[in-house]
Parts: C-alpha cells; structure tokens; sequence
C-alpha cells in the first residue's frame, strides 16, 4: 500500500505565485466594467486633439464632455438599481415607514 502525498503544501506554493496575477486580472476587468477606461480615453481625446486647430478641439471637447457625462449618469443609475435591490435597503426603508 502506498502513502498518500501531501497535496496542500504543493497548492499553497503553487498558489502564492499565481494569486497577483488572478487579483491583477480581476482589478482590470472591475476597472473596464465601471467604464472608467472609457471615461478617461474619452477625456484623453480632449488633450489629443490640441493640435489640430481650435475648431476641433473644442468640438471635441464638447463631445467628449457630454460623452463623460453620459457615462457618468449610466454608472450612477447601475449603482442606485443595486442599492434599491440589496436587502439592507428594504430593512432600512421598512423601519423608516414605521
């Protein structure tokens, strides 16, 4: 009969050089989902164009601005939709009409 090896020591290891990469690719997907790339790639449009001309810059501007905004007032509207939805919301609201 053979004696079974330790696997935990193995996976702990294994583990400790793989965690930051996973935690790495978990940070930038929360980043591009919150779309704060977007916003700022859309601003970074804004300093691209300064050379080209007073028209298109603030042009540009103009419509990265409310592109800004519009990104904005989506993310805002994301994160009521899942305050209103949590549990502690209802509680509190529920002892608020009491």
């Amino acid at each position: 009969m053979k004696a079974p090896i330790p696997m935990m020591p193995l996976i702990e290891f294994f583990g400790i050089f793989t965690k930051p990469f996973a935690l790495m690719i978990r940070l930038f997907a929360n980043i591009m989902a919150e779309s704060h790339a977007a916003v700022l790639s859309l601003i970074a449009i804004i300093f691209i164009t300064v050379k080209a001309g007073a028209v298109i810059n603030g042009s540009m501007t103009v419509v990265a601005v409310a592109f800004g905004i519009f990104m904005n007032a989506l993310e805002i509207l994301s994160h009521s939709s899942r305050l209103m939805c949590s549990p502690c919301f209802r509680l509190c609201l529920s002892a608020c009409r009491k």
